[in-house]
């Protein structure tokens, strides 16, 4: 590390008290803290500084996550190129402009506040490129499901980012942006069936590794509790019961309770799939009318949980 003692024992005090790591320690501070990065001069109580030389043998894996990675809180230093999307804030004139590009497209915003902190969450991937639909659709490799049995895999989903400007305490979207190519199915039946935005998944039993500006990760759990076999390859998700949360990816954890051999009722759950990961921006605050006949609620520990039912088929 570089720096004259004096400076060195400040910055360490600094560090140690926001981090509560040992004086001199080398171990990484991943996890040690839900933290917002922040580069500007001062640290408050809900942030920390990064020094450019306080990196130590192991990075500070949390804390760069959020300036490095795609996901987080950013200044006006923010400058990604990822898959062909590339998003930054450019200063002319004294005006601070929001830029982004992607397959030829250009968005340009001016941002009338200099002091204002950018946002990039995963959201529902539903809105784009219009709100046809509420609904994602996951085809996947076909899993058999044997009496009384419940089994945990993991699938993908299409990313879609939400860019929020942040200031006072208020929150809104400048941007929506998704650069994996949208497609949508209809489930069921032409006349009473619903337009969904379909995604194919390979079945996974360890976390996969993903590109986190096209992918995330779903983790999900069926449930059988029938006397009898089942074959499920697909999952249909609603998208105001949607709990992103992201780390060094997104991800969301959900259950496919089958009720018989071609009806399922799906619900999420509220909790992060890795240490660290932080809860994102719900886009939907407003609920809509619901789909007729297909979603209701139940209880689970205490909580209320919406439950969309899948009652055109599980394959």
């Amino acid at each position: 590390m570089k720096g004259d003692s004096a400076s060195t024992g400040v910055r360490d005090a600094r560090i140690n008290q926001f981090c509560k790591l040992p004086s001199k320690s080398n171990h990484t501070i991943c996890g040690a803290f839900m933290m917002v990065v922040s580069r500007e001069g001062s640290v408050g109580a809900n942030e920390v500084m990064i020094y450019p030389e306080l990196i130590y043998e192991q990075n500070f894996c949390l804390a760069l996550s959020k300036v490095r990675g795609v996901f987080g809180t950013h200044d006006y230093s923010l400058s990604i190129d990822r898959q062909g999307m590339r998003i930054r804030v450019e200063r002319s004139s004294g005006v601070f402009r929001y830029i982004r590009e992607t397959e030829g497209k250009r968005v340009e915003k001016v941002l009338s506040s200099p002091y204002a902190r950018i946002l990039l969450h995963p959201v529902e991937p539903v809105n784009l490129p219009k709100k046809l639909t509420r609904l994602l659709e996951i085809e996947f490799d076909p899993v058999v499901m044997g009496p009384n049995s419940e089994k945990t895999f993991y699938l993908k989903f299409p990313i879609e980012i939400g860019i929020f400007l942040e200031e006072d305490g208020m929150r809104d979207v400048i941007d929506l942006v998704s650069i994996a190519p949208p497609k949508f199915s209809l489930y069921g039946n032409p006349r009473s069936g619903v337009i969904t935005r379909y995604f194919r998944s390979n079945t996974y039993f360890d976390i996969p590794e993903v590109e986190p500006c096209l992918e995330g990760v779903l983790k999900l759990t069926v449930k059988n509790p029938l006397r009898e076999n089942v074959e499920v390859s697909r999952v249909v998700l609603e998208g105001h019961s949607m709990m992103l949360y992201f780390g060094r990816f997104a991800s969301m954890i959900a259950y496919l309770q089958i009720v018989n051999s071609q009806t399922g009722e799906t619900y999420f759950m509220d909790e992060p799939l890795e240490l660290g990961m932080e809860r994102a921006i719900k886009l939907y605050k407003v609920r809509r009318m619901p789909v007729a006949g297909l979603e209701r609620a139940i209880m689970i520990g205490g909580i209320e949980h919406s439950v969309f039912t899948m009652e055109w088929g599980l394959t």
